[in-house]
């Protein structure tokens, strides 16, 4: 918190020309991710990793995405067989390749996000499950065509 402050600060303290970063800055909003619905196709065991799976999901594009997950230790390989997304389960009507979206933020993802802004680690931290068991961006929970 203390590097955020001091940032902050530094940003106020700067000359009027420094807008473009704070614009850019206050511009970070959850509606620049991507996240589509996928279904798993395929999964097996990394071949050189006991605690990685290696993933085929299917997002709605031409080919599967293939995906190297952590999840070994807390999901069992058959249950990753034919699943919607990792721990996270879309309503069952929810159509593959829909994006997320979350009410009240809008606007267009960003086609690639680009490491230097690290648009994903500030909105990360975000991300949590509320008492229901429902995926959120701090209280907002992710919403398909389907439903939360």
């Amino acid at each position: 918190m203390k590097l955020l402050f001091r940032n902050s600060k530094k940003q106020h303290n700067k000359p009027s020309g420094s807008t473009k970063t704070k614009s850019a800055e206050t511009e970070i909003s959850v509606s620049r991710l991507d996240i589509p619905v996928g279904l798993i196709k395929k999964v097996q065991k990394h071949p050189d990793a006991d605690s990685l799976y290696v993933e085929e999901i299917d997002v709605g594009e031409e080919s599967p995405r293939t995906v190297v997950s952590g999840l070994v230790k807390y999901i069992p390989l058959e249950e990753m067989q034919n699943r919607k997304v990792e721990l996270v389960d879309p309503p069952s009507s929810a159509k593959v390749g829909e994006r997320v979206t979350f009410l009240g933020y809008s606007g267009e993802p960003d086609s690639v996000l680009n490491a230097k802004s690290k648009v994903w680690e500030k909105l990360q931290v975000d991300l949590q499950s509320n008492s229901e068991l429902v995926a959120c961006y701090k209280d907002v929970p992710f919403t398909t065509s389907a439903g939360v």
